[in-house]
């Protein structure tokens, strides 16, 4: 059989070699994170077309993955378990995390298996995206899930623009003349209360541009309480939102680390005065 189809393979064009070696590029590399009929099928089918939901078996943990073709969501999920792009450059053992811009959990998954022992607080403020979170999360009984936005005041926020990506929801106090209702806001003090030692070991921020008004207004109140920030900025949606971060970490000893998109904030410990007897 194979010396018949290399027999018959000079008839064949090049660009079909071209094509098979990349199928076969992108299914290994998909293998890796999921059972190898998933990733057989989505290396030889394009993702974009038709749109409808799929879902896939990751080999992290065995629980299926839900996803919608046609969006963003499966760039998402490529950039975080093949690009490993919340991979610290530091070893780090969190035993809270906040998950904040939680999309549809393909984070909260990678967090959930990368640190078994850790409690995460995963937020979305999209409905249709944390319907997919809540799915995702299902069998992770670790995890907290909360319907809103992270801002820095308890008020009405509002999407700015409802045709937006799904990983693109950007939110602001002001409604659009598209919005139709407000969301529900979420502080940092809030969770805070929530985790009973009161403090965030490790704070994933992807919130399209709302990383400004976080850092702008009342960050000193929580900041202390942070041990790791994942961030990425978006001031190419958001004027300011560098300017905000910066000005408000620069306040304690830090060391920064730069995995593609996201910067890596790792606060020194504060020392303590020794007290004599």
């Amino acid at each position: 059989m194979v010396a018949l189809f290399l027999k018959q393979s000079g008839n064949l064009p090049l660009n079909f070699f071209h094509t098979m070696f990349r199928v076969y590029r992108r299914f290994k590399a998909l293998k890796s994170t999921m059972a190898w009929r998933d990733a057989l099928r989505l290396a030889l089918f394009e993702l974009k077309n038709p749109k409808f939901e799929d879902q896939i078996l990751l080999s992290s943990d065995s629980l299926p993955f839900y996803f919608r073709r046609g969006t963003s969501d499966f760039d998402c999920f490529e950039q975080i378990f093949l690009s490993h792009q919340y991979r610290s450059p530091l070893q780090i053992a969190p035993l809270t995390i906040v998950d904040a811009g939680a999309n549809i959990g393909a984070s909260v998954r990678y967090f959930a298996h990368t640190f078994p022992k850790a409690q995460i607080w995963a937020i979305e403020p999209d409905l249709t995206n944390f319907e997919l979170l809540r799915r995702n999360s299902k069998n992770l009984p670790q995890t907290h899930l909360i319907a809103s936005a992270l801002w820095p005041n308890k008020e009405p926020v509002f999407i700015t623009d409802l045709d937006a990506e799904k990983w693109k929801f950007e939110v602001s106090i002001a409604p659009s003349i598209s919005a139709s209702q407000a969301l529900s806001s979420l502080t940092i003090p809030e969770i805070l209360s929530q985790i009973p030692s009161g403090r965030i070991n490790l704070l994933k921020l992807d919130i399209e541009g709302a990383e400004r008004e976080l850092f702008q207004e009342n960050a000193d109140v929580w900041l202390s309480k942070v041990d790791v920030i994942i961030i990425e900025l978006h001031d190419r949606f958001k004027a300011g939102c560098s300017n905000a971060f910066y000005a408000a970490i620069c306040k304690r000893p830090f060391h920064q680390e730069v995995m593609g998109e996201n910067i890596f904030i790792y606060f020194m410990p504060e020392k303590t005065e020794a007290v004599s007897a």
